[in-house]
């Protein structure tokens, strides 16, 4: 029998691709952690941990930009249902995409547009459900007010009740 090299085979596919937390590692290098020690920790070489670290800060934007965009986000979520209502009654949009993808990305829009806005995505907002429940609190505080004062007549009053003797 001839025996095979084993370090002469090559193996067909994709290289073997080892496992990295790219969140750990942009904490710990938030943390103040060298490329090379997270590199060591994950067992890879730093220029991936780099490359990694650097598509996750492309992703992340900066404060002033977050800022800016809490102040634009309901005129464009707006903007974005006003466009989304002409694209289901446009003909090029309706060959191209279907009503019910249209009429579904209307929907998300929208509830996003509630939850900017302060409502709930259901019909009911909290603000609402609050004032029902404060104004179902008064109507109870009432009947119990109008409760006690019928047990206080009650007992006020004297009643007379007749006895039957039994005849023997």
């Amino acid at each position: 029998m001839k025996k095979i090299k084993t370090d002469k085979i090559k193996i067909l596919g994709r290289p073997y691709y080892k496992k990295r937390n790219t969140i750990q590692a942009l904490t710990l290098r938030k943390a103040g952690m060298s490329y090379d020690k997270i590199a060591k920790i994950q067992g890879v070489t730093h220029n991936t941990i780099k490359s990694d670290i650097d598509k996750l800060n492309a992703l992340i934007p900066n404060n002033t930009m977050l800022e800016q965009i809490d102040h634009v986000k309901v005129p464009l979520l707006k903007g974005t249902m006003v466009r989304l209502l002409e694209g289901i009654n446009a003909e090029d949009k309706i060959d191209k995409a279907t009503t019910n993808n249209l009429a579904y990305a209307f929907t998300q829009i929208h509830n996003a547009l509630r939850l900017e806005e302060g409502k709930s995505t259901s019909n009911i907002s909290y603000a609402d459900a609050l004032a029902k429940l404060k104004s179902a609190k008064r109507e109870l505080g009432m009947l119990n007010d109008s409760n006690q004062g019928a047990r206080e007549s009650a007992q006020s009053e004297t009643f007379t009740i007749p006895v039957v003797q039994e005849r023997q």
